[in-house]
């Protein structure tokens, strides 16, 4: 799921391919209240998704970025350069369900990712995610790359740090109170015991095939 990503600029490619949003939904394989959430940007979208979506419409991957952050011709495809890349370290491996410990040290590096400069300028680094509590926004193995804070966020996926350990949960604010939830299944509450820390942001997932 991109950072930046246009729910509009969603919807003009969908009209510019002739077609509707049911029909986008089915050859996704996904409900249409899936492509209404990302046309109104109340979801994430995938690395994948966005992939399929700009192959279906026949659009490149730049025309969907919000153009104050695109810094090249939207109607030109990303061309993975080492002047458009940013490389990002990996660090480990974080539990997208019930928090467990891992070394989530910048000290120790497990590996490097280059990503595109234009999507992820803010990336600080990239975990590995096990689990399938986050799917369908971040699916099981997919890397995550997370742009450090200590601020909640309202209704975003973030990394956070618990007594019992690291996982990755959607955040929402109610009533001036942080709260952490699953997205699989919908509206399942973590409850947590003992001080929790913002680590950082998820800004982007995908998977490697």
């Amino acid at each position: 799921m991109f950072e930046k990503i246009s729910g509009q600029k969603i919807k003009e490619a969908i009209k510019k391919a002739h077609l509707t949003q049911t029909e986008i939904a089915r050859l996704l394989g996904v409900k249409q209240a899936y492509i209404s959430q990302l046309i109104n940007e109340t979801t994430n979208i995938s690395q994948k998704t966005l992939t399929r979506i700009a192959s279906i419409t026949k659009q490149p991957l730049n025309f969907f970025v919000e153009k104050n952050t695109n810094d090249i011709d939207p109607n030109s495809a990303i061309t993975l350069t080492p002047e458009t890349v940013i490389k990002l370290p990996v660090l480990s491996t974080v539990q997208c369900g019930k928090p467990d410990f891992c070394d989530l040290d910048e000290k120790i590096i497990e590996d490097f990712i280059e990503v595109p400069k234009v999507l992820f300028p803010d990336g600080n680094f990239v975990v590995r995610c096990q689990g399938e509590s986050m799917i369908p926004e971040i699916p099981q193995h997919a890397f995550c790359i997370i742009k450090k804070m200590d601020t909640p966020l309202h209704n975003k996926n973030m990394l956070i740090k618990t007594q019992s350990g690291f996982t990755i949960k959607r955040v929402k604010i109610v009533k001036d109170k942080v709260e952490f939830y699953y997205l699989n299944p919908a509206e399942k509450k973590l409850e947590i015991q003992g001080e929790i820390k913002i680590i950082g942001k998820v800004i982007g997932s995908y998977q490697k095939y």
